[in-house]
């Protein structure tokens, strides 16, 4: 994912992007507005939701918003191998943004998943 997101970010025309697994289907509506209020309340570079409450919480690091300004620091990071998502995003300046349901970053890797019940 992170070479993806090199890609991305070399490209994209925007100040803000947006990277979400292909497998989460039923991400939040408000997903991205609440991430880029966020990030411009708090002056940060990256923004994740994270789900759950307390002490018990999933962040979802490859669900994130991020601003272009990233780009330098993140292409450095894959050219000395980095790969781990996670560690990436805690070496910049992020935060998260809380979100009620864990079921709205469950991952559907096949079609017996997409149609269990809830």
């Amino acid at each position: 994912p992170l070479a993806g997101i090199v890609s991305a970010l070399r490209r994209t025309e925007t100040d803000w992007l947006m990277v979400v697994p292909c497998d989460t289907s039923y991400l939040p509506p408000d997903l991205v507005s609440r991430l880029f209020q966020a990030g411009t309340q708090r002056n940060a570079d990256i923004v994740v939701p994270k789900s759950g409450s307390g002490d018990h919480f999933h962040q979802h690091w490859v669900c994130a918003l991020m601003h272009k300004r990233v780009y330098p620091q993140t292409l450095t990071a894959f050219v000395k191998g980095e790969r781990k998502i996670s560690r990436w995003i805690q070496s910049q300046n992020w935060t998260s943004v809380s979100f009620a349901d864990p079921a709205d970053f469950a991952n559907f890797n096949t079609l017996e998943t997409l149609n269990e019940p809830d």
